[in-house]
Order: structure tokens, then C-alpha cells, then sequence
């Protein structure tokens, strides 16, 4: 290749007229390597927004979830002291739609209560959202019902 002079920078051209310039050298991209790393680049981000998705809809579960557990916990506590500590069922319904059940039955045999005059309740409490419940279960002493 001869340099040429020409205003202020060297052009070479090739020695033999007959060969192109571009023709030793690859500059740039096809086509084609373009198209692929496109679809590369649309498969991955495809997979990432999936990722992230799942992921949203999984912390939202869980909020939820604690959020029923959080109320049935406060319900199970409430029972006996700011909640009467009684035999029978009471429901209510919070403002976000959460539906709660809290059920006292006599816990022990009908010979244990007559035996002693503190007897014993199991509370259940159960909260529902949509197909999703949480139930809680704990037991409490207290005076039976029906001693004198």
C-alpha cells in the first residue's frame, strides 16, 4: 500500500487496483448478528420481567398473609381479656374484607368440669380472604359454666 498525501491525513490505498479496500478488513456487524443478539436480548429481558412478576405477586401474598395472621393472633389474645371468655361463636369482618370466626367450647369431659371448679376452653380463630384462611387454636383455663 502507497500512503497518499492529502490535505492533512494519510489515505492508503491498496497496492494492487484490483482488490477493494473493504475487502481484507470486516467493519461492523450483519445483519444477521444483529437479529440474533436482538432476540437474545428480548429472550432474556422476557425472563427477567417473569422473575419480577413472580416475585411482586409473592411479596403480596405474603403481606396478606401476615396481615390474617397478624388479626387472628390479636383475636386469639382478645379472647378472655378484653373479649368475654364464654362458650359459643362471634364473627365480624374487618374493613379490608377480612372475615373472622372466633369459636369457645368446653375442653375436657363432663367429669373433669363437674370434678373442679375451673375448667377449661379451647378457642379457635379463623380468618378468610377469598380461598385462603388461617386457623389458630389455642386452649384457656378458666371457671366451667356450670358449677355452683
Amino acid at each position: 500500500m502507497m500512503p497518499v498525501r492529502t490535505s492533512n491525513r494519510d489515505v492508503s490505498f491498496p497496492a494492487n487496483p484490483d482488490t477493494s479496500y473493504f475487502e481484507d478488513a470486516q467493519i461492523g456487524f450483519t445483519l444477521i448478528e444483529v437479529l440474533v443478539a436482538l432476540v437474545i436480548l428480548g429472550l432474556a429481558l422476557g425472563v427477567i420481567m417473569i422473575g419480577l412478576r413472580n416475585a411482586t405477586l409473592a411479596t403480596a401474598t405474603t403481606a396478606q398473609q401476615t396481615s390474617e395472621l397478624a388479626l387472628a393472633q390479636s383475636l386469639l389474645a382478645a379472647e378472655g381479656q378484653t373479649l368475654p371468655l364464654q362458650y359459643g361463636e362471634t364473627d365480624g369482618t374487618t374493613a379490608n374484607d377480612l372475615r373472622w370466626r372466633i369459636v369457645t367450647t368446653p375442653w375436657g369431659t363432663a367429669n373433669d368440669a363437674a370434678a373442679r371448679l375451673a375448667g377449661g376452653y379451647q378457642i379457635t380463630v379463623t380468618v378468610t380472604q377469598a380461598a385462603r384462611s388461617v386457623k389458630l387454636t389455642t386452649l384457656r383455663a378458666g371457671p366451667v359454666a356450670n358449677a355452683n
